[in-house]
Parts: structure tokens; sequence; C-alpha cells
């Protein structure tokens, strides 16, 4: 796109493991064409993002947004969407969103600093100088994506992080043009499928064992001594 583009980053951490990460240049730019779903998801640009294990975050997620016009670009706050994390793996496919709420995840960059528009109509806009290239929008401290499970096996895409920019160009006049929706996309695949959970042995069914003990002795005895007395008595009756 020749008016704006979005640089993206991020770190990837395992649970556990402090020095997996990937650092932004790990992401490498592919060709739209090569996967359907990135048409899908109305991608313009696109990128690998590698392979993600279960129980591993995606942290430290940002983009930039570069003008690349000679005259400004103008951005309103209202039409803004935040970034999403997008399961392409379905049922067998979990992904968590820490915070769950996006305005909680997300936050504007410290240069984007949102004024009230000179139109009057009572929007906050941000606009971008030509040549200026600034971070928009990043991930809260702490704020991750994370793999919570995944049936599918190597190199299967699972997710695809979607990282939308509304702007509009604006002439050398100040004419503002229509809007303009641009959507960086990284697909995540699936590091492994977790190993199969071990089948429980059958086991065999208990044979009936005949309890004995003092209380089983004691009343084979009163049994026996039952039994002799009576014979005893009939023998006197007799």
């Amino acid at each position: 796109m020749k008016a704006s583009f979005l640089a993206l980053a991020a770190t990837l951490s395992l649970f556990a493991i402090s020095s997996a990460f990937a650092l932004p240049s790990d992401y490498k730019e592919v060709d739209c064409s090569t996967a359907s779903f990135f048409a899908a998801n109305n991608c313009n640009q696109c990128f690998d993002g590698g392979k993600v294990a279960v129980g591993q975050k995606i942290t430290g997620l940002y983009d930039t947004w570069t003008n690349k016009n000679d005259t400004e670009q103008i951005a309103y706050k209202d039409e803004q969407v935040y970034p999403e994390m997008v399961n392409l793996g379905g049922e067998g496919v979990s992904w968590k969103s820490n915070p769950s709420d996006p305005s909680l995840f997300w936050k504007y960059g410290s240069e984007v600093v949102w004024v009230d528009s000179l139109t009057g109509t009572g929007k906050q806009e941000f606009v971008l100088d030509p040549g200026k290239t600034i971070t928009f929008m990043e991930a809260d401290l702490g704020a991750n994506y994370s793999l919570e499970k995944s049936d599918k096996t190597a190199g299967e895409t699972i997710g695809l992080a979607k990282f939308p920019l509304a702007f509009r160009d604006v002439s050398a006049a100040g004419k503002e043009g229509d809007l303009q929706m641009h959507y960086e996309c990284v697909a995540y695949a699936a590091e492994s499928a977790p190993a199969p959970a071990p089948q429980p042995k059958p086991v065999p069914p208990q044979a009936t064992v005949v309890k004995t003990g003092p209380e089983s002795f004691l009343l084979l005895a009163l049994a026996a001594l039952l039994s002799l007395s009576f014979v005893a008595f009939r023998r006197k009756k007799a």
C-alpha cells in the first residue's frame, strides 16, 4: 500500500521458560495470496508469526503507522477498531486474551494525542505528518494472547492476529478523502500437537475373598459347642 503501512512486532514467551522470545525482525512478510484465510479477513499486508506451543504467550505486541504520502493523513478515534486474535483452528484450538477486555489490553502509543476536530463535529482526531512513523497502538504491560489448547499437527495455521487502522488521506488543499481500512495480519501455526493422554489399563475383577478373623473362629467354636450339647442331650434323653 503506497499511502500507509503498519509494522508489527511481538515477543513470544513460554510459561516457566523466560528465554523464549522472537525479535520484531523475526516476522517475515508473506504474500497475502498464499492462504485463503488472509483474503477472508481482508488482510492488506501479511506476515508469518511462526509457531506457537500450547501454554505459550504472545506479549509485547505493537504496530506502527508510517505516512508515505507527501501530504498529511488523518485518523478519527471513533473509527478505530482494536486488534484481535482470530481462531483459525476450530473447536480443537482455544486462545485466551488477558485481559479479555480489548480496551484494557490495548492502548495508543505515547505520540498519539487525540484532539477535538476543528470541523466542529465533536470527533477527536490525530494528524500524521508526511514521512513520519509512530507507534500507533500497543499492548499494555503484561497483556498477552496465550494458546490454551490445540489438537493440530505442527505447521497447521491456528491463529491470526489482526491489526486494523482507519485513516483518511488529506489533499494538498486540505480536503479529506474517503475512509480507508488497512489490516495487517500475522498468522501463527501450531508448534506440535499434544501427546495423547495415556489410556488407563483395565482392572481385572477382584475374586470374592472370605474374610476370617477372631469373630469367625468364635462363631465356629460356638456352633461346635451347641452341636455337642445337642448330641449329649439326645443321648441322655435316650
